[in-house]
C-alpha cells in the first residue's frame, strides 16, 4: 500500500509531459494527473481551431497556436507541481470570440463616432433630467368654407372651443385670397393655420404652400390674416366643379407644468402663470 501511494505521488517528467502536450494538447496534463485540466485544454484548442477554419481568416490561427504553446509549458510545469495561470488561453479565446463575433454580425466600432449630433440630442436630456414633467395642451378651432363657389354658399362662420372664426368671402376658388378673422384665442400666442379637404388631405398655407403658416395673436387674443386657397385643394375631388365644404384649422399649443400653481408662498412664477392661460 505504501509503495503504491508513493508511486502515485512521485513527480512526472517535465520533458515527457511537454512532448505529449506538443503532440496532442491536453495529453501532457493528463500525464501529470490533471485529467480535467487536460480535457479542458484539448476542447479549447479544438474549438478555436474549428472556429478559425470555419471563419477562414488565417490571422486568427494565432489564437490556437498561443493556446498550444501555453499548453506545453503548463504541462511541463504541472509535472513538477507548479501549474501555470489560465489567463493566457482565456484572454486569447475572448479576443477571438469578440473579434470574429463583431465581424460576423457586422458591428462597426467606427459607428460610435458617427452621427454625433443625433447621439448628443438623445444623451443630453438624459444627463440633465427634468423632474417637473411638462405636458403640451392643444386647442383647435375650425371653420368651413365652400370650394369652388356655388350659387348660394353657406356662411363661413363657426364657434368651437371658445374660438369664434369667420372667413370672407363665404366661398373661394383655387388660389383665391380669403380673409380669416378669429377671436377668443390666447393672447400673444403662436397659432398654426392649415387647410383640410373633405377627404382629409392636409395642405400647408405657408410660403408657396410648402411650409406651415404660423401666426401670432394680438394682446386681445384676436387674429386677422389673409390666406390663399391651396392650388391643389381639388386635385383628389371626383368632380372639381362640385362645391364641397373644406376646413381651415387653427391649432394653438401651450406647455403646461404638471405641478399645480400655488400662491401660498407668493405669486405664481412666469411659466406657471402662462400655463393657466
Amino acid at each position: 500500500m505504501i509503495s503504491r501511494t508513493s508511486s502515485l505521488d512521485s513527480p512526472r517528467s517535465s520533458l515527457v509531459a511537454g512532448l505529449l502536450s506538443a503532440i496532442l494538447p491536453g495529453l501532457g496534463q493528463i500525464y501529470a494527473r490533471r485529467t480535467y485540466r487536460g480535457a479542458a485544454v484539448f476542447l479549447s484548442t479544438l474549438i478555436t481551431v474549428l472556429t478559425v477554419v470555419w471563419y477562414g481568416a488565417p490571422a486568427w490561427y494565432l489564437v490556437p497556436v498561443s493556446i498550444w504553446l501555453w499548453n506545453i509549458f503548463d504541462s511541463a510545469s504541472l509535472a513538477q507541481g507548479r501549474p501555470r495561470s489560465s489567463l493566457v488561453p482565456l484572454a486569447a479565446i475572448l479576443v477571438m470570440g469578440y473579434g470574429i463575433g463583431w465581424q460576423v454580425t457586422g458591428i462597426d466600432p467606427s459607428a460610435l463616432t458617427k452621427n454625433l449630433d443625433r447621439a448628443t440630442s438623445i444623451i443630453r436630456p438624459m444627463m440633465s433630467p427634468d423632474f417637473v414633467a411638462h405636458r403640451e395642451t392643444l386647442n383647435t378651432g375650425w371653420v368651413e368654407v365652400q370650394v369652388p363657389c356655388g350659387p348660394t354658399p353657406p356662411p363661413a362662420v363657426n364657434a368651437v372651443n371658445g374660438i369664434d372664426l369667420r372667413l370672407s368671402p363665404d366661398c373661394g376658388n383655387l388660389n383665391e385670397v380669403l380673409i380669416l378673422q378669429a377671436s377668443g384665442l390666447w393672447p400673444n400666442n403662436d397659432t398654426e393655420v392649415s387647410w383640410v379637404t373633405p377627404i382629409g388631405d392636409t395642405y400647408l398655407l405657408g410660403e408657396n404652400n410648402t411650409a406651415p403658416l404660423h401666426l401670432t395673436t394680438d394682446a386681445d387674443g384676436k387674429l386677422n390674416a389673409a390666406i390663399r386657397v391651396p392650388p391643389h385643394a381639388l386635385s383628389a375631388a371626383p368632380d372639381p366643379t362640385l362645391p364641397l365644404a373644406h376646413r381651415v384649422y387653427l391649432i394653438r399649443a401651450a406647455i403646461r407644468s404638471r405641478w399645480p400653481c400655488t400662491t401660498l408662498s407668493g405669486p405664481c412664477s412666469t411659466s406657471c402663470a402662462q400655463s393657466r392661460r
